[in-house]
């Protein structure tokens, strides 16, 4: 049968445009799929990361994320048995976690009418020990694991807890000041305690205004009257503060850093950039995560750690708690890089050199001087994990049941024989 070519160049056009339809019709599913993740981006972006918070200020709220309200008794909360840390979630890959991960049993613990952690106890209990800071003052499960039930034990009086987590370790102090400045009877003490990483003087000179702010002044009315519209933050917009804000503010990006994280580990076996491994240089214990961010914390120059700003803040918080007859404990938690310094690998340095040794021993001391109640922790941990005790989870940054005992023992030895004067 002989060819019509005619025929055949109307099906070669007809595949032709086939071709051109069915690449339009990719190129529009792929241009829809990428308009609605982009578009859910942005949702999470402002509903999950709170974005628009930081390129706009608002009035000014002491307790930035206050409590819920209070509930009319003690509850009960469900802690799920798991494996691993904060360092493992950090990891990305299924395999990293298991080799890194640590497992750790459920429990059931229970909250007081304000939302804290504590045993159940009788709403006429007077408490001479009061516990502030976030999670390294209120981990610990079960309850009896908790820092503020251990001094309590040694010390057999009760202590309350008034810790909590995820918001820093300024917003717990001020807020049991705002809460309690008019609710007599006080504690005899609060401990305050709060991690090294955290030690800077531009951070503790934000409670300075805190407390005047609380105090009534009218010059503080004046800065807070300024502020009561919100306002565009310009500075946020800039390009170098945008390439920073978007992504940490992005779900597409967490997402795709989830994945390289599980790519670097399954294909290459490295570690993202937040974690390192930590070895013992004797091989006498498994090796350990560490955390990127507090070992950057510890090569801050002097003038950011400012600690002369830390002392004069602190002072001055102790000044105002003095009016209603409160003192300060304040305990500086040595990050676990800096206990376990000598396992921090040379790959990690900054310019090659060795991070600088802990300041909480410098800080304790001027705090000291000026008569402030203070323990450093820093040579007991230490020595302690020379000696094979283990301080910290090696899967997380908060310290293990060991390292609450330890911490507990030393403040209860400060506060006892204090608690009559």
């Amino acid at each position: 049968m002989p060819l019509n070519p005619e025929s055949n160049a109307h099906r070669l056009l007809d595949a032709s445009q086939e071709r051109r339809h069915a690449a339009r019709r990719l190129v529009l599913a792929l241009g829809l799929l990428w308009i609605a993740l982009l578009a859910g981006d942005w949702t999470m972006r402002f509903f999950w990361f709170r974005w628009h918070e930081t390129v706009y200020s608002r009035p000014l709220v002491t307790a930035d994320r206050p409590l819920p309200a209070a509930k009319p008794s003690f509850s009960e909360m469900q802690l799920a048995p798991r494996v691993g840390g904060d360092l493992t979630a950090l990891l990305g890959s299924p395999a990293a976690r298991a080799k890194f991960g640590i497992e750790r049993p459920g429990a059931t613990i229970t909250l007081d009418p304000e939302g804290f952690r504590m045993p159940i106890y009788p709403a006429t209990q007077r408490f001479d020990v009061v516990v502030v800071g976030d999670s390294y003052m209120t981990d610990g499960v079960p309850l009896t694991n908790m820092i503020s039930e251990r001094i309590a034990a040694h010390l057999g009086v009760p202590v309350l807890n008034r810790a909590f987590m995820g918001r820093g370790p300024f917003q717990s102090l001020m807020l049991w000041i705002e809460q309690n400045w008019t609710r007599p009877p006080h504690p005899k003490w609060i401990v305050w305690g709060f991690v090294e990483r955290d030690i800077s003087g531009a951070a503790f000179a934000g409670y300075i205004y805190l407390i005047e702010r609380h105090r009534g002044r009218v010059e503080v009315e004046l800065k807070t009257a300024e502020r009561l519209r919100p306002r565009v933050i310009w500075r946020a917009l800039r390009p170098a503060s945008l390439r920073v804000s978007l992504p940490n503010s992005s779900a597409l990006a967490q997402l795709s850093r989830r994945a390289w994280a599980r790519i670097q580990y399954d294909v290459f076996r490295e570690l993202p950039a937040d974690v390192f491994v930590m070895k013992d240089p004797e091989d006498r214990a498994p090796p350990m995560l560490g955390y990127r961010v507090a070992l950057d914390a510890m090569y801050w120059p002097p003038a950011v750690r400012n600690l002369e700003q830390v002392v004069e803040s602190i002072a001055y918080i102790q000044d105002y708690l003095d009016l209603i007859g409160v003192k300060l404990l304040v305990v500086p938690i040595p990050d676990k890089e800096q206990v376990f310094r000598d396992r921090i690998p040379q790959s990690v340095w900054k310019r090659g050199e060795p991070p600088p040794e802990s300041i909480a021993p410098e800080l304790v001391r001027r705090l000291q001087e000026r008569g402030i109640a203070a323990i450093s922790l820093y040579e007991p941990f230490t020595n302690a994990a020379a000696g094979g005790v283990q301080i910290f989870w090696p899967d997380d940054t908060h310290w293990h049941p060991a390292g609450i005992g330890l911490a507990a023992r030393l403040i209860a030895d400060e506060l006892r024989g204090k608690l009559n004067m």
